[in-house]
């Protein structure tokens, strides 16, 4: 075989797909993300019921406690009376068993029985409790459902909204599976408002490869095309790895989506091609 000046042409071409392919680059991907608080919490229904009355909106500053909305039940509020109707009822017999002379030796079976419904009326009132959404911290809401008006039937563990407190230093991002593995922590990353307020340098603090199938900010729902649950929540169409990064400098504002670029660890094209057949063949295999 005689060496020309197309066949060394066609080496070099080769050569260079060659460490394209097999060379182990790092990549730059990016994935939608949103501005988050420093601390937050949702205020969630700990159980259903009818709304009575709501007392919150977006902005307002609360205090951890601090009452945000009531439900009401009819048959609780029922049940809660006649449970104290019942521990008076049963206090009064102990009271006439321990002073009336013929009855002195039943003080103390009503005296358990008294404890007994006592314990049932203590129950009753946690659950009533449960009918209050409180704000789980002190801060400010930054969301709250506006859609919610006195007379609604809501559902346990519904989504009412979040409070926040802190600047907005964390930026909250998902990331698809074939690129999560590729992640490390410490890496440093840039965010990109939507709104074009500029470039937020951070670093990567958290990569939770649990599969998140739930989003509960409304945030992100258009940009990974998430289905509401009913609940406050929303469906994400296919399992993302939740990202964290920890701003260089607070954001403007809390709830501002944009996007994080940041580069993977050094991988090649042949590895990606192959954990891509890898897990294609173990969802397969599962069916």
């Amino acid at each position: 075989m005689r060496m020309t000046p197309g066949m060394g042409f066609l080496a070099l071409i080769a050569l260079g797909l060659g460490i394209w392919f097999f060379g182990a680059w790092p990549r730059r991907v990016s994935f939608p993300a949103v501005t988050a608080a420093d601390h937050e919490e949702a205020v969630r229904l700990r159980t259903g019921g009818t709304l009575l009355w709501t007392a919150a909106a977006r902005g307002d500053r609360v205090e951890a406690g601090q009452a945000l909305a009531e439900l009401g039940s009819e048959w609780l509020d029922y049940d809660r009376r006649r449970a104290e109707w019942r521990v008076r009822e049963a206090e009064l017999a102990e009271a006439r068993a321990w002073y009336g002379q013929a009855s002195r030796a039943d003080s103390a079976p009503r005296a358990a029985e008294t404890r007994r419904r006592q314990a049932e009326l203590a129950s009753l009132r946690g659950t009533y409790d449960a009918l209050s959404a409180r704000a789980p911290i002190a801060g400010t809401i930054a969301a709250w459902k506006s859609d919610v008006t006195p007379g609604m039937v809501l559902p346990g563990g519904g989504l009412l909204g979040w409070v926040t407190d802190g600047p907005a230093r964390r930026v909250v991002g998902y990331a698809p599976a074939d690129i999560a593995y590729r992640l490390e922590a410490g890496e440093g990353a840039v965010f990109f408002a939507d709104d074009g307020s500029g470039p937020r340098h951070g670093a990567v603090t958290l990569i939770d490869r649990s599969r998140a199938e739930i989003l509960d900010s409304p945030h992100l729902a258009r940009a990974l095309t998430a289905v509401q649950d009913g609940q406050g929540g929303y469906v994400l169409p296919q399992p993302y790895a939740r990202v964290e990064v920890l701003l260089d400098e607070p954001a403007a504002r809390y709830g501002q989506t944009g996007n994080i670029w940041l580069r993977t660890r050094p991988e090649s094209l042949a590895v990606q091609i192959w954990n891509w057949f890898h897990a294609l063949a173990v969802r397969e295999s599962s069916f």
